[in-house]
């Protein structure tokens, strides 16, 4: 059996969590999002930070268990993910100080091996 509990506060009582925990047979990951210096946004959420996590959580989803190298996985998600806000109206309009942006801690494992 196992019993986990996981916490997280968000840093602004005017601003959704933009963080996030997922674990997964074989996987688990946090993720803390971070808004564009400047806070515009260009998605549908409450801010371009939690797109971006719930985005990038998504392909990890996805794709954690292929049999790809733990950093394709990574460096493809954030191409993904990147390609996919590209496409919102406003992109065009923004400098990199806009991009929302993740620190990502990421462990998958079996009964061999820890990545």
């Amino acid at each position: 059996m196992r019993n986990l509990k996981a916490l997280s506060k968000q840093g602004s009582n005017i601003k959704p969590n933009e963080d996030k925990l997922t674990i997964v047979d074989g996987a688990a990951w946090i993720l803390d999002g971070a808004t564009g210096l400047t806070g515009k946004r260009i998605t549908e959420k409450e801010t371009d930070a939690l797109w971006y996590v719930e985005a990038l959580d998504d392909y990890l989803r996805n794709n954690i268990n292929s049999s790809m190298d733990i950093k394709e996985i990574i460096k493809n998600g954030v191409k993904e993910v990147k390609a996919r806000y590209s496409m919102y109206n406003g992109f065009s309009d923004l400098d990199e100080v806009d991009y929302p942006c993740a620190a990502l801690a990421l462990a998958r494992f079996d009964d061999r091996e820890l990545e």
